[in-house]
Order: C-alpha cells, then structure tokens, then sequence
C-alpha cells in the first residue's frame, strides 16, 4: 500500500479485487486500473469465461493462484485488497456484492445496483451491518449522449 503527501490532502493506492471481467470490468475499470499502477492495483479476478479472465489478468499481471472461474471461491478467501469491484450481469450483482461486503470489502457495483428493491435493501443493510462502502457506479452519465439530454432539458 503507497500513502503519498501532496498539499493537505493524503492520495492512497487502492487495491482492488474484480468481479465479472466483460466490457465493463476487464476494458473498463481493468484497463484504467492497468494505465494507473500508482492509483490502484488489481489483485485478483473472478470471471467464468477462461479467455477474459486470462486477458483480464495478463492485462494486470495477476498471479495464477488469484484467477478465479467463480466469485465465491475468490471471496471465500480472506480478504486481499480494499475494495471489490463487481461487474457482473445485472441479475448477478446482489450475490457477490453481498459476499464482498461480508469479507470486509468496500464494493464499487455496477448499474443497476440489483433488480429488486428487496435486493437493493438488503444491500444497503449489508453495508451498513459490515462498516463498508458501497457505491454505485453510473459512468454513462458523462458520456455525450446523456450530457446532451441533460442540456436540453435543462435548456427547458
């Protein structure tokens, strides 16, 4: 873990495990995390599909032994970085966001945070029963489209 001083502010490498290694977690956050070794790591991924995980983890320099074909096998390990980003299909966020906040992990949930709204509070609850952060991540928000969409409506 790297702790470096600029001004007042304190900026931390953060270390990350990932969940679900398709568009959004290998070409998204595993690339940025890739371009950015002294802002973040990943430490180890989860993905069914052998050829993203091994792309995934070539991308980042993952060891063997922290390639996973299934979540829960990476999760039921003790916990190994400070956040878990879960990336997987829509109806499969709730099960290991839920799980990563169970081991102690921060979780950073691709939209749409689940497809219920049973399972959206029992995410909240969870976060709020293990001390963690969860945060939802919207990143089409900045993209041309919806910022477009947000000027006219805003132009009226």
């Amino acid at each position: 873990m790297t702790v470096a001083r600029r001004g007042p502010s304190i900026t931390r490498m953060v270390s990350y495990v990932l969940v679900g290694a398709g568009a959004r977690g290998k070409d998204a956050y595993g690339r940025w995390i890739a371009r950015n070794p002294s802002k973040a790591r990943l430490l180890a991924v989860a993905e069914p599909r052998e050829a993203r995980r091994e792309q995934c983890a070539a991308q980042n320099a993952i060891p063997t032994g922290e390639r996973f074909a299934d979540w829960r096998e990476l999760l039921a390990r003790p916990r190994r970085a400070d956040a878990c980003i879960v990336a997987t299909q829509d109806h499969e966020h709730v099960g290991p966001a839920l799980a990563a906040m169970g081991a102690g992990y921060h979780v950073l949930l691709e939209k749409p945070m689940a497809v219920t709204e049973q399972d959206c509070r029992d995410l909240v609850t969870a976060c709020e029963r293990h001390g963690v952060v969860l945060r939802v991540c919207h990143v089409l928000r900045s993209t041309p489209f919806f910022a477009a969409m947000r000027n006219a409506i805003a132009s009226g």
